[in-house]
This record gives structure tokens, sequence and C-alpha cells, in this order.
């Protein structure tokens, strides 16, 4: 037995006896007490266990501060608690039950909060940092537990959301947590789904109350509706008396009575304003003018979104307005009809006009037909940019969008097509570009259309390099890209590039390379959907005698840029070096 396993062995008899020895003069009757002395020592026994029992926490305490986690200093928590926060939140379940028509059981999820329960000291350093409880999901939270959140903030100020997607708020959340001594000291409000329900009944405008609070240091506010019959009206005294400071604001569904109020001033950094649809018409939508004197107005904003956000007409037609340069992004997405093209796309466009510097998106969700003559107008936006001071340089392409950039990006050259492009259109915050994504179309009706002639560098994913390898009308590389004359990079997928490698070799009428005739470098990624193992080999043969056609007509492609994952195939030791040398990259 070692060292070690002596001395804990003599500890625990040790620790043994001064316990029994300890139990025996707090429990032990010493005799016989008869029935009434019984009574009266199993009531003192009672005491003595509940005493026990409470003092056993407080040994568990103490040999918690013992552990690793246990005696983690308060800013190593604190760090813990904020990650926790942020992929932990908690949640409010339904749990709907027969019969139809019945009210759900509700359980919550306390997520983060549950860390508080591990031990003391942890508890301890959360209920001690205020800053822990700035921000708060109310919906999500029992009604019991709204005082003591709200009150473990201190004076702290606060951030607050409030309802969710499926369900209004009850009358009881609202007054348990957006009482005015908690209003006053907001300064983020988000309200998802405004309808207050009580007794059976659901009510947009319970909310109008709350929002007329004072909330002296409200800087983000976001009211988003759910409504599916027409959006809702804010009341006409809306920010009438108490006006916030705001920085942020969004409106889904929601229409203001003042689009001249003075809140859209020049301290707004951030504006959304979304429609579920084209309310066309609405007389609550502001006019053009007046949706100019608004954008006039924001000399500070930096990101916008509009959703089914149409303007109404007016006459007389104001002049166009320039955004300011500062406007960092622009989310703009609308569904409507190709035939409302005329009267509401390229009205707006050619109302207001984006800075090159702007990271611009726009996304279109309706289903046209490919023959609609009306499509053309949606590269409008990418048509307004001087090519003089901001010639496009960059242009990527896959089957639903295009990415038009007006700056260069070398530390991101290697990277494949479609990295280059967001998952979703409004996470587009590449600045100095445009992204327009709808359908098929972009590539085989609308990428001619776009000013391809001081184009560098492009980018092709594999989906659209489908669209691109059909013959004229529908596709074609020179029919589609052939105006990109002075193209020196081209990146796409091996060995899917069959098609642009023989478009390459092509003539035009009077003798001259068709595509690109100014392209030196050629950089080639692995799909990795594709089996390289089976491709054909005339794909080898091709880029062969590709390399070989314009090297004799002095036009050569200096440079193979290749994914490592394709190092292994053979045609890379058949290419020349001394004409084209041959490099491969992780992308």
């Amino acid at each position: 037995m070692s060292t070690i396993e002596v001395e804990k062995d003599m500890y625990q008899r040790s620790a043994d006896d001064a316990w029994s020895a300890f139990i025996r003069t707090r429990f032990e009757s010493g005799g016989d007490l008869g029935h009434s002395g019984r009574a009266a020592r199993l009531s003192r026994l009672e005491v003595e266990l509940e005493t026990m029992q409470k003092y056993f926490a407080v040994a568990k305490r103490h040999m918690n501060a013992c552990t690793g986690a246990g005696s983690l200093p308060p800013e190593i928590l604190g760090i813990i608690f904020s990650f926790a926060q942020e992929h932990w939140q908690p949640t409010c379940i339904y749990h709907w039950e027969e019969p139809r028509g019945s009210p759900p059981r509700i359980s919550y999820g306390l997520g983060w909060i549950y860390l508080t329960h591990v031990c003391s000291s942890w508890r301890k350093a959360a209920l001690g940092t205020s800053s822990l409880w700035q921000t708060i999901k109310c919906s999500n939270l029992p009604l019991s537990m709204s005082t003591d959140i709200l009150t473990r903030s201190a004076r702290l100020p606060l951030r607050l959301y409030v309802g969710s997607y499926h369900k209004g708020t009850s009358y009881d959340e609202v007054e348990n947590w957006l009482s005015w001594p908690i209003l006053r000291r907001t300064s983020l409000l988000h309200i998802e789904n405004p309808s207050v329900h009580r007794e059976g009944t659901q009510d947009s405008e319970g909310w109008f109350a709350i929002l007329m609070q004072p909330m002296p240091i409200l800087e983000s506010l976001s009211i988003s509706s759910n409504v599916d019959d027409e959006p809702i009206r804010l009341p006409d005294d809306f920010w009438t008396n108490n006006r916030p400071m705001l920085t942020n604001l969004r409106l889904r569904n929601c229409l203001l009575p003042n689009w001249n109020t003075p809140v859209l001033s020049d301290l707004i950094t951030e504006l959304s304003l979304q429609m579920k649809v084209l309310y066309d018409g609405d007389r609550s939508l502001p006019t053009t003018t007046e949706v100019r004197d608004i954008f006039r107005r924001l000399t500070s904003l930096k990101s916008l979104s509009l959703e089914n956000f149409w303007p109404r007409m007016d006459l007389p037609s104001p002049d166009p307005f320039d955004f300011y340069p500062t406007l960092e992004y622009f989310d703009f997405t609308f569904s409507m009809q190709s035939s409302m093209y005329k009267t509401h796309y390229t009205f707006f466009w050619s109302h207001f006009k984006v800075p090159a510097v702007t990271a611009l998106s726009i996304e279109g969700h309706h289903n046209w037909d490919e023959d609609e003559d009306n499509l053309f107008r949606l590269v409008e936006p990418f048509l307004s940019v001087d090519d003089v001071s901001s010639p496009a340089m960059e242009l990527v392409l896959n089957s639903t969008t295009i990415l038009l950039s007006y700056v260069e990006q070398p530390l991101k050259a290697l990277k494949s097509p479609s990295w280059h492009l967001p998952y979703h259109a409004q996470a587009h915050r590449t600045q100095s570009s445009r992204l327009l994504r709808c359908k098929d179309s972009v590539v085989k009706i609308l990428s001619p259309l776009l000013p391809l002639n001081s184009l560098k560098t492009i980018f092709v994913a594999a989906d659209a390099m489908k669209q691109l390898e059909r013959a004229p009308p529908d596709g074609g590389w020179s029919q589609k890209l052939g105006a990109a004359r002075s193209v020196t990079r081209i990146s796409t997928h091996f060995p899917q590039c069959l098609s642009l490698l023989e478009a390459l070799v092509e003539k035009d009428v009077i003798g001259n390379f068709a595509l690109f005739p100014l392209l030196e470098t050629l950089v080639l990624h692995k799909d990795t959907q594709v089996n390289i193992a089976v491709r054909s080999t005339s794909v080898d043969i091709i880029l062969l005698e590709l390399l070989a056609i314009r090297l004799e007509h002095n036009a050569p492609i200096r440079e193979l840029l290749v994914d490592w994952r394709l190092e292994l195939l053979p045609i890379w030791s058949k290419v020349d070096r001394n004409t084209t040398k041959v490099s491969f990259f992780k992308p």
C-alpha cells in the first residue's frame, strides 16, 4: 500500500471516529425516556436532522470550493456565462393537447441560467455581475421570475425582447415585464407579433399605450407584426410628446402615422422597413417625395433594409436622390409580378441611386416566366454606377446569383466561386459590390446586360456552368460573356469546365479569340460533388490543345492555379512548364 493510500485510510478512520462521536452526542437518548420523553426527544431530533442537512449543504459548498470549477475566479466565470448566453438561451415550449382548442401546457427551459445552480460560487458570481442580466428574452421566462430577473441588472440599461412569431403577448406579460420604471431603463425594445391577449381577444392596440410611455434612453426599437390581412398603423400621436433618440428602427408590417417624424433624424444608423406583401396604394405608405425627404435627413445611415416597401407615386415626381457614401449595406427584397417592374421596380431605382461603395443586395422571390419582356429591368441598379469612376472589376456567377464587385480582392482570389456568395442575400456584406439573387435567369438572360467590358476576374460556380454550356440562344459562353474583353483571370471547376475550354479556342469573324482574349490565368477548383476518377479524359486533351493554340496566337495562358485535391491527376505533368506555370493551392 502506498504512502498516499495509508494516509487516506488513516484520515478515513479519524473522520469516522469524529463523526461517530459527534452523532452519539447529538442523537443518542441515554436510556428509556417513556412515552412523553420520546415525543419530546423526537421533536428535538427532527431539529437536529434539519440542522445537519443545512450544514451538509455548507460542507458541500466548502468541498466545491476546492474543485477546479468551484475555484474559478469571477472574471473567468463571467466569460463562461457570456458564452453560454449566446448559445443557450431560455426557451418557452407550448405543448398542444386534446381536445383541440384547449389551452396549451407551457414549460420553460432556463438555458444558461441553469449554470447559477451549479454551486454557490457560480451563483454568487452570476448574481453579482449585473451586466449578465441586461438582455432579457421576456416571453421565454416564467412570469414568476420577472422581479428577480429585472432587479439583478441593478440600474443598468435593459435590452428587452418580448413576444414570439407564433403567439401574441398576454396582459400579464406586459404588466410584469414592461412597467414604466423598466421602460425608462430600456435601451433596446424588440416586439414580435404585437397583439395582446386578454379574455380570448386579440388586440394590437394594446401595445400602443406601452409605446407611448417615456423611454428616454431607447436607442433600438423593432416592431414586427405577423398579421395576414393588413399592416398595423401606429397611432396618430405616436412619438408626439415622448420622442426617443433612436439610432436603430425596424418596422415589419407596421406603418408610421407621420413619415416626417423628427425621430427619423441624423441619429439613425440602421433602418429597416419591411412589408409581408406588396400593399399597393395603401394611403398610409409614404409618397416618393416623403421617402426622399426621409433619406435626405438620415445623414448617418449605415444600414438600410427594404422589403416590399414601395412608396406611392406623387406628381410632380421628385428629383433622384443619391444616398450618402456613409451607407454601407442596403438589402432590398421584393415579390411581385414582372408586369409591375416598370411601375414599381424601375420607378424606385430611377429615383434612388446607391453609391458604388455600398454593399447592395437585391433578392426577388417571384417565380416569373423566363421569356417575359421585363426581366432586363432587374439589372437596372447595376447599370447606374459610373463606369469611368467605378468600373466593375470582378463578377461571380452561380445559377441564381450575380455578384458584381467594383474592387479587386486579391486575398480572396483562390477561394472557390461559391465561397464568394452568401447563403442568404441579406448576409451580403462585401462593400463596393452589388448582388442580385432570383433564379437561373441571372445567367441565361441577365449576365449579357451587365457592364462586362472592364472586368478583370470572373468566378463561375459549377451550377452556372450548366447554363453557360447550353447552345445559343439559351447559353453559350461567347454569347453571354463575350463582351468581357479585359478579363485576365477566370476561376471555375474542373472537370466541369469542358465547354469553357472549348469556347476559349473559338475565333470571331476577324480571327481574334471570341472569349477572353487577354486571359492569362486559369484557377481550377475541385467540385466535391464530382468523382474525378470517372471523368472523361477529353477534358485533358482539350486543355492541352487550348494551351497550345493560345500560345501559337501570342495569347498564352501563363498560369494554371490548381486545387491541391486535383494534384494527382496525370494531366499536369503534360503541361509545358516553360510556357505555363502550374502551381497548387489550398482554397
